[in-house]
């Protein structure tokens, strides 16, 4: 395949997925994006995440509020909460996690790196303490 039909065919391609996007509701363009921006985030993370499902408390200058995990690993994880709009990038936060398996609890304090529709994501920024 010489050049100008590599060429032909990117253009082709990013043609009709702008024919694609325009068509989609506000939502689903969200959707996409942010399912096309968690692809290129996992690629640049150091730790790997794994799905844990759970409920949990975290503090903000607001109070106490639950939230649900979604995901979690080494570095960070992904809260899922009703309260989006209250959060900013870079703000810290304070969580209680349940300990797996076990009455016991981890506190962690992160700082917000991500907010989206998938919910707020947080890097841990303390080593983390067990709780009973």
């Amino acid at each position: 395949m010489s050049s100008s039909d590599t060429q032909s065919n990117l253009s082709n391609v990013a043609a009709r997925l702008i024919e694609l996007i325009t068509v989609m509701s506000d939502g689903e363009q969200r959707d996409l994006l942010a399912k096309l921006e968690e692809g290129h985030i996992a690629e640049k993370r150091a730790h790997p995440r794994k799905p844990y499902s759970v409920s949990v408390d975290y503090v903000t200058p607001e109070g106490l509020q639950r939230g649900a995990l979604q995901n979690i690993s080494v570095g960070g994880l992904l809260l899922q909460t009703n309260e989006i709009s209250t959060f900013s990038f870079g703000q810290k936060i304070r969580l209680r996690i349940p300990y797996p398996n076990r009455p016991k609890y981890i506190q962690i304090t992160g700082q917000i790196v991500r907010i989206d529709s998938q919910g707020i994501g947080v890097t841990f920024t303390r080593r983390f303490e067990v709780q009973e």
